[in-house]
């Protein structure tokens, strides 16, 4: 059996189709096409097809005469993986496969494979599924056009804003799961200081700050080294300015890292730049490694680290106090080994995970009346579970389940058809917002709400009906009250950050936009009417708790 096997998805996806077919089918010969190589020392693989390309596979990317040798080859399966997650579907993947004409096309995914079948049966699959959500888009349109409008006239609403009771408000930080970092750290002894960076890039995180700082250090004659570690939509325009500032041989763009324990080990110092934070788990996971830590006062940051204790604290959007502290501990090697150690004693005495599972089995059994069995909890975000902290946070969520009395299965977007998710989040959200301004994220986030309200709808009609529903973000709450209280189930929301000085800065607006008095409208309107509110930080319980923060 002659099989030809795409490298288009991740490489454990990959591993997992390659094994599927080893273990399903007998005397199979492999053929490897992609622009990653594989580890050659496991030769699964009769023949290699290395292309250079970037970003998604089509069928201009792959030379004309190559095409004509993978059509005689005369394949009998082609294997196409690829993730629920990603941004493109499948369709340029069957462009190329109906130039290879194989008998059988095999796609396997994060959930495992699906059926065997012929481009033809593929290409009336897709055909149907496009006229369905074309017909789908024309509601979706029409509500996203209401919530855009209501976004105008937020300035309008009576928002009768008043003060929570102080005890209804529970904190609970993170926590992190690499409890055994910090006995494989070892010192750094190459010359070269390391700085590391763990977080998602993005325009809140601050990047920009520590590469201008970067450019005082260099003025300074340092000798260093930068790691941003983490990916997203900041990435090109972060490459371009240390293009332009000549600061490349002194940043390192390491993209996304599913294992942050080797980088840990590597640097001797971290950053966290952050211009908004909640409760980074990227400084939870610094501290566990006993490594100092350089953050902005921002968010819950103040009330983890004391500033020369166990880190040092900077100003926001200050490249100049963040290249001075910089400076103090490059020059202090003793100084960043005491920090570190106080930031570890901290981390083991405050933050372990026990604490964070205790927390949210108290929080459980305060709204669910199950003492004989496990407490089943649907655990979800609007947002993508892919990368992040709020990944993190979840994840460590859903392993508290394996050592204490409630069950947890997370629900995501990725757990909606593929190309109906890259149809409303990405082509349906362009359109919307080249038509009206400034109106991208209110088309993104009205789409995944109604996607969110399609998968709890499933679950909650079916014989597996939570408990209570924990959602980890404001439009999500928004998205799930109304179904929740339908069917009786408990909801909690988590807050995690502030969702309108992020959309403010994806959208590139001030406070005065109607943008970010909308979403700042709701956030409120969602921390209001929570019955069930835990925030991940004290800063936010305190700003919460405020009175003058609910003025209307």
């Amino acid at each position: 059996m002659r099989v030809l096997m795409f490298r288009t998805a991740p490489k454990p996806i990959c591993q997992a189709a390659l094994d599927y077919l080893k273990k399903h089918y007998m005397d199979v010969e492999i053929d490897y096409i992609g622009n990653v190589d594989w580890d050659r020392g496991e030769k699964p693989f009769r023949n290699y097809y290395l292309l250079e390309y970037t970003g998604f596979l089509d069928k201009k990317k792959i030379p004309g005469q190559l095409l004509e040798e993978l059509r005689d080859n005369k394949y009998d399966l082609i294997l196409l993986p690829y993730s629920l997650y990603g941004s493109t579907t499948y369709k340029n993947l069957l462009r190329i496969a109906d130039q290879i004409k194989p008998l059988h096309i095999l796609q396997y995914h994060d959930h495992g494979p699906e059926k065997l079948k012929t481009i033809t049966e593929l290409r009336i699959r897709l055909w149907i599924q496009s006229v369905i959500f074309i017909l789908a888009v024309i509601p979706v349109f029409l509500i996203t056009l209401i919530n855009y409008i209501r976004a105008l006239l937020v300035k309008y609403y009576n928002a009768n804003r008043t003060s929570r009771p102080l005890d209804s408000v529970q904190v609970i930080g993170g926590t992190t799961r690499l409890q055994k970092v910090r006995e494989i750290v070892q010192p750094n002894d190459n010359g070269v200081v390391k700085i590391g960076c763990i977080a998602r890039l993005d325009p809140i995180k601050g990047h920009r700050y520590l590469l201008e700082a970067a450019q005082l250090l260099i003025q300074d004659q340092r000798q260093f080294e930068i790691l941003l570690i983490g990916g997203g939509p900041e990435a090109d325009s972060l490459k371009s300015f240390c293009e332009q500032k000549a600061l490349t041989s002194f940043v390192r763009f390491l993209g996304f890292q599913a294992d942050i324990r080797p980088y840990l080990e590597l640097c001797d110092m971290f950053v966290l730049p952050s211009l908004n934070e909640a409760m980074p788990i990227s400084l939870i996971e610094i501290m566990a490694a006993e490594k100092p830590l350089i953050a902005t006062k921002t968010g819950s940051i103040p009330y983890i680290i004391e500033d020369g204790v166990n880190g040092l604290l900077v100003s926001p959007a200050s490249s100049v106090e963040l290249a001075a502290a910089l400076k103090r501990l490059m020059d202090n090697p003793d100084e960043r080994a005491q920090l570190g150690m106080n930031a570890y004693r901290y981390y083991r005495e405050n933050l372990s995970p026990n604490a964070f599972c205790k927390k949210h089995m108290e929080i459980y059994e305060t709204v669910v009346d199950a003492p004989n069995r496990p407490i089943r909890t649907i655990v979800t975000t609007i947002f993508d579970m892919t990368i992040g902290g709020l990944q993190s946070y979840i994840e460590l969520l859903q392993t508290c389940s394996s050592h204490t009395g409630f069950q947890v299965q997370v629900m995501s977007l990725g757990m909606v058809n593929l190309n109906l998710r890259v149809m409303l989040l990405i082509h349906f959200h362009k359109i919307f917002a080249a038509i009206f301004p400034k109106s991208g994220e209110i088309a993104a986030f009205t789409c995944r709400q109604m996607l969110l309200r399609y998968l709890m709808l499933k679950i909650l009609r079916s014989d597996q009906k939570p408990d209570v529903v924990h959602v980890h973000d404001v439009m999500g709450y928004h998205a799930l009250a109304p179904l929740c209280r339908w069917f009786s189930v408990p909801l909690i929301l988590t807050k995690h950050g502030d969702l309108a000085k992020e959309v403010a800065a994806y959208e590139k607006v001030d406070k005065n936009s109607f943008v970010f008095q909308y979403f700042d409208y709701l956030e409120h309107k969602a921390y209001r009417e929570a019955k069930h509110l835990v925030v991940v930080d004290q800063e936010s319980k305190i700003r919460i708790e405020r009175s003058e923060n609910f003025k209307s």
